[in-house]
């Protein structure tokens, strides 16, 4: 079942607010901390993502498609992405089609998260067929 609630709150974080993954904190914003604990991931869970390029802008939902003690997967359209428990991407799989792997896996959210921090992250990702 949807949490619309998680979904929000996700999406208010998302939109600019972390702690860098090591738990140092890159900028605040001058605001007391709203902490987020990480969740405990759901079949059905879902949440809305906004994303910008600098070139290009766009909003995209994405749904928990399968939870396990490995981690869990999320669904968008025909694209599949496998994350560990702390949510550190594994690998992405569109069509059946493993596009993109990581490794080690690439984090990408750092519970507990706090509102209005930010960090940048960065590395390496090898695409299917080694480009």
């Amino acid at each position: 079942m949807p949490r619309p609630g998680l979904a929000l709150v996700l999406l208010g974080l998302l939109a600019g607010c972390a702690s860098a993954p090591d738990g140092t904190v890159v900028e605040s914003l001058g605001s007391p901390p709203v902490v987020v604990e990480r969740p405990e991931w759901k079949v059905g869970d879902q949440w809305t993502f906004r994303w910008w390029t600098g070139i290009d802008r766009g909003t995209f939902t994405t749904v928990v498609d399968e939870v396990d003690e490995t981690g869990f997967t999320t669904r968008t359209g025909r694209e599949f992405r496998y994350w560990t428990p702390d949510c550190a991407l594994i690998s992405v799989v569109k069509d059946g089609q493993t596009v993109e792997e990581f490794n080690p896996p690439l984090p990408t959210l750092a519970f507990p998260l706090r509102a209005h921090m930010r960090w940048q992250q960065g590395g390496d990702l090898v695409a299917a067929g080694g480009t």
